[in-house]
């Protein structure tokens, strides 16, 4: 199996079986995976529904940098002023 800079991806793989069975679960190429894989972070969307399959907390998928609905208001505002910040300088 592929070695994945995340953890919690190559997890993901196992649990689907292989890198083919996830991109086919997920509806994205092969390719896909082997970039996050490399990258260590998966796109959010995809994220949630590996949690909902395979019970992969999405937050250890995702980047560190992603805001989900549930931590509410202040963590999008909060999230929204660091890269309004970051253009600013």
């Amino acid at each position: 199996m592929k070695q994945c800079v995340n953890p919690a991806l190559s997890e993901a793989i196992e649990a689907a079986g292989s890198i083919l069975a996830l991109a086919r679960f997920l509806r994205v190429a092969d390719a896909s995976i082997h970039t996050w894989c490399q990258k260590g972070t998966v796109p959010p969307f995809h994220a949630d529904r590996i949690e909902k399959e395979y019970g992969i907390d999405r937050r250890q998928l995702a980047s560190k940098d992603t805001v989900w609905p549930e931590d509410g208001f202040d963590a999008v505002r909060d999230k929204l002023g660091e890269c309004i910040g970051e253009q600013l300088q």
